[in-house]
């Protein structure tokens, strides 16, 4: 298994043990993304628990509707490709920081149109890529655990360099300050972000991965300041936490991290109810707008 491959078994394991996920589902994402036989091997090893009760989700409602902004979506070159993404950014002239928003392993979904939105209003050209476009984007899997499972079959290192397409794009727009560039993401996108972070050079000026796994290798190569945001309940992810301060602090790379009390994994997430805490989304929200706002 590649890191991210890693990354997202571990955490349907982790909802299945929690009650969040059925024992089918679970053995279809984790089939989807090892193979039949390796899946059993695995599966094997996770204790059978009752089924969760069938609940309808809550209907999702946005944050931020749009107003003041321009939003579209648009296509982007990229090897062999093109690139969905979803635009964001404030009405009117000039030009302004521009920050890349990456998604969670259920695709481009209207949570984060609803994030990089949010961005916007705060003054940034904000862009989210879909990480499944070379897979027909989020829109052409009906079925969200198909497209988490496609997610999950998809190369790293291609997405990564994707991302970095797609940072270059941003940057060349009219409407960007090309000086002043960000990149934020959440779970899955928060291991993207520190991907990109240790490919973009120069190009970055700041970083906030959302409880992110660690990046696979590169720190040395590091060149933005980074904040990272963790849940103080997302046992998994914060197992990491030690490792990545030692490893900014010995090579002199500008880093900050919170915890955040009472929050579990994706607790950003407002159409995720089982995980989103609104008191300290608010608060971890607000902690990156004043991190970017320094740096950018």
């Amino acid at each position: 298994m590649n890191d991210i491959q890693e990354y997202l078994v571990a955490e349907f394991i982790e909802e299945y043990e929690d009650g969040h996920l059925g024992r089918r589902d679970l053995e279809r994402r984790v089939d989807g993304i090892l193979g039949r036989d390796a899946a059993a091997r695995l599966l094997a090893t996770v204790p059978a628990r009752p089924e969760p009760a069938h609940r309808r989700p809550p209907a999702f409602v946005p944050i931020c509707g749009g107003a003041g902004l321009h939003t579209e979506d648009v296509r982007i070159p990229v090897s062999g490709a093109e690139l969905i993404a979803y635009l964001a950014r404030p009405d009117g002239a000039g030009r302004h920081p521009g920050i890349m928003a990456l998604h969670e392993n259920r695709g481009l979904v209207p949570h984060i149109r609803d994030c990089a939105r949010r961005l916007a209003t705060a003054g940034y050209v904000v862009l989210a890529p879909d990480l499944l476009s070379r897979r027909g984007g989020t829109a052409a899997f009906p079925e969200q655990s198909d497209a988490i499972t496609a997610l999950g079959q998809a190369d790293p290192d291609q997405n990564t360099r994707d991302l970095i397409a797609a940072l270059d794009w941003l940057a060349g727009q009219p409407a960007v300050d090309r000086a002043r560039l960000g990149v934020t993401g959440w779970c899955m996108g928060g291991g993207y972000t520190w991907r990109v972070t240790t490919q973009a050079g120069t190009r970055l000026r700041a970083a906030v991965p959302w409880y992110g796994p660690n990046p696979p290798s590169g720190v040395a190569n590091i060149r933005a300041p980074v904040f990272a945001i963790y849940g103080a309940l997302d046992q998994r992810i914060n197992a990491g936490i030690d490792a990545i301060v030692r490893e900014m602090a010995s090579g002199g790379k500008p880093f900050e991290h919170k915890i955040y009390p009472n929050a579990q994994h994706a607790f950003n997430n407002d159409a995720n109810p089982e995980r989103y805490n609104p008191e300290q989304a608010k608060v971890a929200w607000g902690d990156m707008l004043g991190f970017f706002k320094r740096q950018l």
